[in-house]
Parts: structure tokens; C-alpha cells; sequence
């Protein structure tokens, strides 16, 4: 299956060069050479992608973001499905859900070390080990930046 990427051009395959200059044999050990070095490098390309992604995972997203960004959405659908209207009611509601969900993700971004730190704590101090490795574990597997 990784062979299904290699391609090497044409050139590199058949040698039809003349051997008396020195300048094209050398050209052509260039061509050569990065067209292998290439060739291997797309190969090799599943092997080398990126394993740790960033987790998107938010602290407080349950207790604080899910209920909004619902009731968000079905403030968007009413008003698409009104022929979005850029004045009225349904706008001013929309428009009103979508702030107050921003608002609270851009809340959620500055303060997510600390929300972090708190629910980490209160795990601990529940006696809930279970829960705090499962927390600390997922915390590690993720890179935070």
C-alpha cells in the first residue's frame, strides 16, 4: 500500500545519457538523486504524520457551553428558514445567542488552566480517583498550548 505513493520520474528509470560529458552524467546523478530522495520522502510521508494533535477539548463545555450553543443553533435554523431577515425579532434573537455563546467560549479559552486546576481539585478532594486519573490521563495524552 505505501508503494502506491512512490512515483519516480521517468528520466530516473531510463538512462539515455552519454557518458563523455562529464557536466550531463553529472546533471544527471543530481536529477537522480533527488528524484530518489523525493520518491522515498512521499513514501515514507505515512510514517512520519503528525500523532499528537491538539485535543479540542474544553473545560466547563458541558456545564456551561452546550446548553447555549444548542439553544444557538435552533435560534439559527428559525431565523434561516424566515429567509434571514436582517432586522426583526428572530435577527435580534440569533444574533443575542450567538454573542452569548461567544462570549462564554472566549471566557472558557482565558480561563481554561484554572478551570482545569479547579476541576482537577475538586476531583481529588471528592475522592473521586477514578474520575481524576481518567482527567489527568486524557490531560496528558493531548497537547495543551
Amino acid at each position: 500500500m505505501i508503494f502506491l505513493r512512490l512515483m519516480v520520474r521517468w528520466e530516473t528509470l531510463h538512462c539515455n545519457i552519454n557518458y563523455k560529458n562529464s557536466q550531463n552524467s553529472n546533471d544527471f546523478l543530481c536529477v537522480l538523486y533527488e528524484s530518489i530522495v523525493g520518491s522515498l520522502y512521499i513514501a515514507s510521508g505515512i510514517f512520519y504524520e503528525c500523532q499528537r494533535m491538539e485535543c479540542n477539548i474544553k473545560p466547563g463545555w458541558s456545564e456551561r457551553v452546550a446548553e447555549l450553543q444548542a439553544k444557538a443553533r435552533s435560534a439559527f435554523k428559525a431565523w434561516t428558514e424566515s429567509g434571514r431577515a436582517t432586522q426583526g425579532p428572530l435577527f435580534e434573537q440569533q444574533k443575542c445567542t450567538n454573542t452569548n455563546t461567544k462570549y462564554t467560549l472566549r471566557f472558557i479559552e482565558r480561563n481554561k488552566n484554572s478551570m482545569r486546576s479547579d476541576s482537577l481539585a475538586c476531583k481529588f478532594l471528592n475522592k473521586s480517583y477514578n474520575d481524576f486519573w481518567k482527567e489527568v490521563g486524557a490531560m496528558n495524552s493531548c497537547l495543551y498550548l
